[in-house]
């Protein structure tokens, strides 16, 4: 039988024993353990006329645990729009860009930069190519095929 003294000790033990396992423990487990990166045909490269709309890319992403994953999409170096965005246990979170700009032809790259958690690996980057053809034209020129 406990006495009344032993009680408040039990408390501040149980107490503390949640605190070490409670959230602190959660986030510090929390990291990074896969990323993916590719564009609408499953790949991480992707040719598209000039003024190609709703272009996006997508990320499948895997965690240690659960969290806030806290990240930022960028197109040559430059911000397109924020992820942050939950976690849930033992499933992938996938993520899209917002719309790519693709008013300039050339060579793009797009990466994920995360902010929280970061990861141990250098996270993919994936390319588009822009072509000097006009989306409109490039429709037409597709319609007289058929």
């Amino acid at each position: 039988m406990r006495t009344p003294r032993a009680a408040p000790a039990l408390l501040l033990a149980a107490l503390l024993l949640v605190a070490a396992s409670g959230p602190a423990a959660a986030l510090a487990a929390f990291a990074v353990t896969r990323v993916e990166l590719v564009f609408p045909n499953g790949r991480g490269e992707i040719t598209v006329p000039l003024r190609y709309p709703q272009l996006r890319a997508f990320g499948m992403l895997r965690f240690s645990a659960v969290g806030v994953v806290r990240a930022t999409w960028k197109v040559d170096g430059r911000i397109l729009g924020p992820v942050v965005e939950p976690t849930v246990f033992n499933e992938d979170l996938i993520v899209a860009t917002p719309e790519l700009p693709t008013f300039e032809p050339g060579l793009h790259k797009v990466t994920l930069e995360f902010t929280d958690p970061k990861p141990a690996f250098k996270v993919p980057t994936i390319t588009y190519f822009v072509t000097a053809e006009d989306y409109e034209d490039f429709k037409r020129r597709m319609e007289k095929l058929k």
